[in-house]
């Protein structure tokens, strides 16, 4: 059995086929009168496969020319509309030959014929304005046809009453009586027709079947006896007015007045021809009366010969209804003999009488053959096909028939991808579903909406409670100019079947002007006491005022789906709605007035900490941060075992200095402790990851996939930072044999154990590092190495005043000097780090869930999108630091020349390396770099959040351009940013190395104060997020959440 895609396809294509006698009746009720001059459109036309080969048939001679160029060649030649055929006939003309009324005839009406109706206009109105032409009835005639099809039939009025008495005649009038059916303007033809019946115009059928079509197209066929009563009494009928008849009763589904009509055309001296057994053969089709059909067909294809080539189409459609294979390969057989060529058309025919026949393999061979031959590309015939794929539940192979249409050059179209949308219904995959039919609204100007498709795709997202892709297709329909009241009650159901609460569904509906209806009522009331849904992409809320505004992260944590706990924690509390910050915020109206959902503001920690201490989420993270800290700095103090810690000497290990100096002095800590890798194998997997997120396309594509693709990406890193603890926990193992007690005989197990225990400990460090992040406050690498950092600074500090001490004036003089550059390095660094642009919203003010149920006003509001010039926080500067020590540590390990000769180079104090500046501006350049490199597409899914929430930027178009200028904004913000950034590392390194110089290589560290400033400003965010949860939480549990 054919499915459901194939059998739409099929019956459209039987109905373009059923109509093929109508589109022959009409290219004879296109003609004029009966006269020889008065005919102004060409009856028996034999078909041709374009404009290049009708100018082949034009033209024999030389029209006054030599060779076999003619004017009507030239005038065919034309084939970009902006082109004038008027100047085309002026060139003609001064090269000294003649322009004659029968070639530029002629052309006009094969233009017309290829429907390229302007050129043909013109020809015509510069024939009307020469005075050595004589234009006759027809040749008005044709000019006003083509004036309806260019200009519209307004002017095709005022052309008619221009014309001159004599010329409006029967062939005008005629032509002026197609022009309102064509227009299906009953009243002016029917008008029209009682003039031409007073002035005797209508002593022949045509006028008549025009009538007649008029009422068929219209659908007014209790009429159409009334003309052909008027027919009879003035003419006779001729085969086209039975033809049409005919068509009547098939309308109808009259098969006995049919018969009737029938009975009288043969008893008359006319012959019925393949239009005429055609209609009776899908008369009798419909109603399941085989036997006649197969009688009328052979008698349809009796009359079916090379002269009637657009019958073949319909007579082998009409053999695959009937299920004659036999007949399908015979008519194939005597089409491919009769014509060199088939159209477009004709192999469209095939294939689908095949795919009728249930024969896909001869279906196939058509296809690949029509591939071969013809250079239309049209997407139509692929349908066929990849309609029959999706029937058989063959989807990999429909997927995989759409890759071979692309290679093939064909584009897909509409049809293409609602099939494809389609198939994926059945098998519910709904991620296809949503590709498909996105693509399909694309792939048109303006859509026609499929409500059938629309239900059954938010049938299967209710089915499975696919809140993500049902809110996507909102979205899609909402660009498409599509929202209904259904959509939205859909919408609602696929969140209770997810048991979640859609975010300010009443207010988006308000402003997409749809209105609530009763189920819509029951379902927003039944979808506020659910779970908050999680918002894609959504982390920070903005809130602003006039004149002040704060910002704070919206932990990823608290974006889960159970309800919080009954004790009040927060540590379950999913995205923020609208509806409960606006209860959160009323203790201070006049502080927060707007409610956009993307980036929040709330509050200051200062006013409240003491407070927030006590409160559960705040102090387990102060807790579970200040545990993992200690934990990090005690291993640092576990020795390995195995070695004779009396054979270390006091500079080992030096050659990793050099960059990593200037993080601060580690000497307190132990050599070959536990955690002697430290978190140098995960900022080296950072390293990696960075740069393959932006060369290895399978990277790039997950790195544009937003907050999902970056969980991935941090999975990947934490496997590479294994690798990398691996690598450099065999070297150091190796490298401290020397030092080992048990190398003499247990050397190789010794490697072994000493390996195992640094990638614990470097997976251990890693770990704690995540887990601070993700269950802690602040970043946890910078944390780790802020701790480490202040651990050493004390013993700095000492050693630093000890040399200056018994100088008085010149110790407060250096210590006024170093506060200073102290300062200014701290504020630029805040400023770097807190810096950002702002993008203004059109984000009108409407009322939030809990305002439209308090019916309590709402102040228009400013809204913005803060985009941070260094949202990596000082991480660029880290990152550069190990990477430029890594040279050193190779050098050290190897004792390779080559990485001594680069350790030098990267070592500015070092007097056989390069100048000074080359090392600067390498680090200045790697921390521009890496504070450009970006894991996330932020651009995109701010576009789509705004998109969903209503919002707009004032002059940015929604969609495609709001992710584009979103880019740009971006791109910018972190060229300043990292411009900014690696000026202030820079100038804090020399003046590390400045201060080292001086002071018997003592610094105070300015670029690890960078560190610290950075850590010190991720812990207020996420200080400051969870200080509001609580209240949130709170607000959650009244309603019911």
């Amino acid at each position: 059995m054919l499915g459901r895609s194939l059998r739409v396809l099929l019956r459209h294509h039987a109905r373009r086929l059923y109509s093929v006698e109508s589109e022959a009746i009409k290219e004879v009720l296109g003609g004029g009168g009966s006269g020889g001059d008065d005919k102004f459109a060409l009856k028996d036309t034999k078909v041709r496969g374009g404009g290049g080969r009708a100018i082949e048939t034009i033209g024999g001679g030389n029209g006054g020319g030599g060779g076999g160029d003619t004017l009507a060649k030239r005038l065919l030649r034309l084939t970009y509309a902006n082109r004038s055929a008027v100047t085309c006939i002026n060139e003609w003309i001064q090269q000294g030959r003649s322009a004659r009324k029968y070639e530029l005839n002629r052309a006009v009406r094969e233009l017309r014929k290829f429907k390229r109706y302007k050129h043909a206009l013109e020809i015509c109105e510069w024939m009307r304005i020469q005075k050595d032409i004589k234009l006759l009835a027809g040749d008005y005639a044709l000019h006003l046809d083509l004036v309806t099809k260019v200009r519209g039939l307004s002017s095709a009025e005022k052309f008619f009453e221009d014309l001159p008495d004599e010329m409006r005649g029967l062939a005008t009038c005629s032509a002026l009586l197609h022009t309102y059916v064509q227009n299906k303007s009953t009243d002016k033809a029917e008008a029209l027709m009682q003039k031409m019946s007073e002035c005797g115009f209508t002593k022949d059928a045509l006028s008549y079947n025009r009538m007649i079509s008029l009422y068929i197209s219209t659908g007014q066929l209790d009429k159409v006896p009334t003309v052909i009563k008027d027919l009879e009494k003035n003419t006779s009928p001729d085969v086209v007015t039975y033809n049409l008849w005919l068509s009547v009763c098939a309308l109808k589904n009259n098969v006995e007045m049919a018969e009737k009509i029938f009975l009288k055309l043969t008893s008359t001296k006319l012959e019925p021809d393949w239009v005429t057994y055609s209609t009776l053969t899908n008369l009798y089709l419909k109603n399941d009366l085989h036997e006649k059909a197969k009688v009328a067909l052979k008698e349809m294809e009796k009359g079916v010969d090379r002269e009637k080539r657009v019958a073949f189409s319909s007579l082998i459609t009409l053999q695959a209804n009937l299920g004659d294979k036999d007949g399908v390969e015979r008519t194939l057989k005597n089409m491919r003999s009769f014509f060199r060529k088939m159209s477009d058309a004709e192999y469209m025919s095939v294939i689908a009488s095949f795919l009728k026949i249930d024969e896909l393999e001869e279906a196939e061979k058509i296809y690949t053959e029509w591939e071969a031959v013809s250079p239309t590309r049209d997407a139509r015939i692929s349908n066929l096909l990849l309609a029959a794929y999706i029937n058989e539940n063959q989807m990999h192979k429909a997927d995989s028939f759409l890759d071979h249409m692309v290679e093939k050059g064909i584009s897909p179209n509409y049809t293409t991808f609602e099939l494809l949308t389609s198939g994926y219904l059945q098998t519910e995959d709904t991620d296809k579903v949503m590709d498909y039919f996105k693509k399909a609204i694309e792939s048109v100007k303006k859509w026609e909406p499929n409500e059938k498709l629309v239900r059954e795709i938010f049938g299967v997202l209710e089915k499975k409670g696919d809140t993500v892709n049902a809110d996507e297709l909102l979205n899609t329909l909402r660009n498409a100019d599509y929202v209904t009241t259904e959509l939205y009650n859909s919408l609602l159901r696929t969140y209770v079947k997810a048991g979640l609460m859609p975010v300010l569904v009443a207010e988006r509906m308000a402003m997409d002007e749809v209105k609530q209806d009763e189920e819509t009522k029951e379902l927003i009331q039944l979808t506020s006491k659910l779970c908050i849904s999680d918002v894609p992409g959504t982390r920070f809320l903005v809130y602003c005022t006039d004149n002040n505004c704060s910002n704070v992260e919206v932990p990823r944590e608290h974006s889960s789906r159970p309800a919080p706990k009954p004790d009040g924690g927060a540590d379950e509390v999913n995205s923020v709605d609208a509806s409960v910050v606006t209860d959160v915020l009323k203790a201070k109206p006049k502080m927060f007035k707007n409610r956009f959902l993307n980036f929040v503001r709330l509050g200051s920690v200062v006013n409240n900490a003491a407070e927030s201490f006590f409160k559960s989420e705040i102090r387990r993270r102060l807790f579970v941060t200040a545990v993992l800290i200690v934990m990090s700095r005690i291993g640092y103090f576990i020795p390995l075992p195995g070695f004779d810690r009396r054979l270390i000497p006091e500079n080992y290990l030096s050659f990793v200095s050099g960059s990593v100096d200037e993080l601060g002095d580690l000497t307190a800590e132990l050599k070959l402790s536990l955690f002697q890798l430290g978190i140098s194998p995960q900022i080296g997997a950072s390293i990696l990851m960075q740069v393959l997120c932006h060369l290895v396309p399978s990277l790039v594509k997950l790195r544009k996939e937003g907050l999902d693709g970056h969980e991935k990406i941090k999975s990947y890193i934490w496997w590479i930072s294994l690798g990398f603890a691996i690598v450099e926990a065999v070297i150091l193992a190796c490298y401290s044999l020397p030092y080992s007690i048990f190398a003499a005989t247990y050397r190789v197990k010794h490697v072994m154990v000493t390996t195992f225990l640094l990638v614990c400990g470097a997976m251990t460090t890693t770990w704690i590092c995540d887990k601070i992040t993700d269950s802690g406050f602040g970043q946890g690498s910078s944390l780790i190495i802020c701790a480490g950092i202040l651990t050493g600074y004390t013993d700095t500090l000492y050693k630093m005043l000890s040399q200056l001490s018994g100088t008085g004036v010149k110790l407060w003089l250096y210590i006024l000097a170093v506060l200073g550059v102290f300062t200014v390095v701290t504020m630029w660094a805040v400023v770097v780090t807190e810096g950002c642009r702002k993008i203004k919203l059109q984000y009108y003010g409407f009322k939030l869930a809990s305002a439209a149920r308090d019916e309590s006003p709402i102040t228009e509001v400013e809204p913005y999108i803060p985009f941070n010039i260094n949202p990596s926080g000082m991480q660029p500067v880290l990152t550069t630091t190990y990477l430029l020590a890594f040279p050193s540590i190779l050098a050290g390990l190897l004792g390779s020349p080559f990485w001594g000769r680069i350790k030098e180079i990267l070592n500015p104090e070092s007097s056989l390396g390069a100048a000074p500046w080359v090392y600067y501006s390498i680090y200045a350049f790697f921390v521009f770099v890496f504070n450009i490199f970006d894991i996330a597409n932020l651009p995109k899914e701010i576009a789509d959040y705004l998109n969903k929430m209503g919002a707009r930027i004032p002059n940015i178009k929604p969609g495609k351009a709001t992710i584009e200028h979103l880019t740009k904004v971006q791109a910018s913000t972190r060229f300043w940013g990292g411009l900014l950034l690696s000026i202030l590392a820079t100038t804090s390194s020399l003046l590390d190395h400045y201060l080292r110089s001086i002071n018997q290589g003592f610094s105070i560290g300015f670029t690890s104060v960078l560190i610290i400033v950075g850590s010190i400003i991720e812990l207020r965010r996420s200080y400051q997020a969870y200080n509001v949860m609580p209240t949130l939480s709170k607000a959650l549990q009244r309603y019911g959440v």
